[in-house]
């Protein structure tokens, strides 16, 4: 092997071990902030209770708000957070969730209800600091009985569950995400996912609300692939966790109906920290047009990748328009180069992703039957925006004002 070839393997390999080193780090520091992230949470839930029972039972108007806002900040003006606006968007939260998980005394009390004596007392300041962990999220254990009466045990246990999951995944979102998730996702199964998301990638609030903005929820089918048959059970199963159906490229830019995917590889190396972001957490970039020889000729990959997760080279062919079968035949020769050439004894097999405008299922799916590596079909679309024939039949703003000027409204 030469010198430069093992200082490229050298440079992958250092940089996986960086990025590992970074999220142990960045894990410990988080453990750490979810534990007071939970306290915020059930003090502005606590507040927002207050005073909507306040408003409900006795009467107050909003003018309350303000003064007590104003007074907050007379008694304890070292204390940040306390503004009307957050006093309102206390009360929102506390509307949008009042039946908050809380644990106490090692008990679990799921969605309190509004008069219940726990809920109305004094909150307990202890609480559990285990923290969630990302596959047990959403999980409901299964029970089963035999009687009517059984059953609706059954149904309200599941209920439970649902909630007490629904309220822990509250308590580990920052009161930011959270007021964002509120105003821009109405749907909870939605909202629920984007939690589930922001915990397990630790996406920022510019990242969740850039997330929501091109619909990821909507591009998270799972991924067309061969991993059942072409991989272990286990790495198989976090494969396709890894990989989605559809990815979203709108830090590429308009390149018009001339756009060669050279452009878009470029693009995306421009905007790397963007793309990295939604590839989705592990994914540490290894090269662009990657230069392997065999046999005297070269080739050349279009992006390279290593996953510390998956602890495999992942890469990624772009192409412009519509999969064809042969695309599937390509990827398999790269896979199988790379692990020849560049894996070492602890990775898994590399893995294949084929990136393409459009897909026919079927066809994928009988291109990847023959295929001997593991590899995954998915969608990218280059932006979001509407279409230019669309956009032209749209008012503009002027219209609608002197449509309105005209109307009398």
């Amino acid at each position: 092997m030469s010198s430069t070839r093992e200082k490229q393997l050298d440079n992958i390999e250092y940089n996986a071990l960086l990025l590992a080193v970074k999220e142990r780090i960045s894990e410990a520091s988080t453990s750490a902030a979810l534990a007071v992230n939970r306290e915020l949470i059930f003090l502005y839930w606590h507040i927002g209770r207050t005073i909507h029972l306040k408003q409900r039972d006795e009467g107050w108007g909003t003018r309350i708000i303000e003064r007590l806002a104003g007074d907050l900040k007379r008694e304890i003006p070292d204390r940040k957070g306390f503004s009307a606006g957050n006093l309102n968007r206390m009360i929102q939260f506390y509307r949008e969730y009042p039946a908050l998980l809380t644990h106490s005394s090692g008990k679990n009390h799921a969605y309190l209800p509004e008069d219940s004596p726990q809920a109305v007392g004094k909150m307990e300041t202890k609480r559990s600091a285990d923290a969630i962990s990302p596959q047990a999220v959403g999980k409901l254990e299964k029970t089963s009985g035999a009687s009517s009466s059984g059953n609706e045990s059954t149904i309200s246990t599941m209920k439970d569950q649902k909630q007490a999951s629904e309220a822990a995944l509250v308590l580990h979102v920052p009161w930011g995400h959270n007021m964002l998730l509120i105003s821009k996702v109405k749907d909870m199964k939605v909202r629920r996912w984007y939690m589930e998301q922001t915990v397990v990638n630790g996406w920022s609030r510019n990242v969740l609300s850039s997330m929501i903005e091109s619909d990821a929820y909507e591009r998270s089918g799972a991924t067309l692939t061969n991993f059942d048959e072409r991989l272990p059970e286990g790495q198989a199963a976090l494969a396709k966790e890894v990989f989605r159906d559809e990815y979203s490229l709108d830090m590429v830019p308009d390149f018009g109906e001339a756009v060669k995917e050279r452009d878009i590889e470029r693009a995306l190396i421009q905007q790397l920290e963007r793309f990295l972001i939604e590839l989705g957490i592990g994914f540490t970039f290894a090269g662009r047009q990657y230069h392997l020889e065999l046999e005297g000729k070269d080739y050349y990959l279009d992006l390279l990748f290593f996953h510390t997760k998956l602890r495999c080279y992942i890469v990624i062919d772009l192409k412009i328009g519509e999969f064809i079968p042969e695309y599937a035949g390509k990827m398999n020769f790269y896979c199988n180069l790379v692990n020849e050439r560049m894996r070492e004894e602890y990775m898994e097999p590399t893995i294949g992703l084929i990136l393409c405008q459009e897909k026919n299922k079927v066809v994928a799916k009988y291109a990847l039957q023959g295929m001997r590596e593991p590899i995954g079909v998915a969608e990218y679309k280059l932006n979001r925006r509407l279409p230019k024939t669309l956009t032209s039949d749209l008012p503009t703003v002027q219209q609608i004002e002197d449509k309105l000027n005209t109307s009398g409204v």
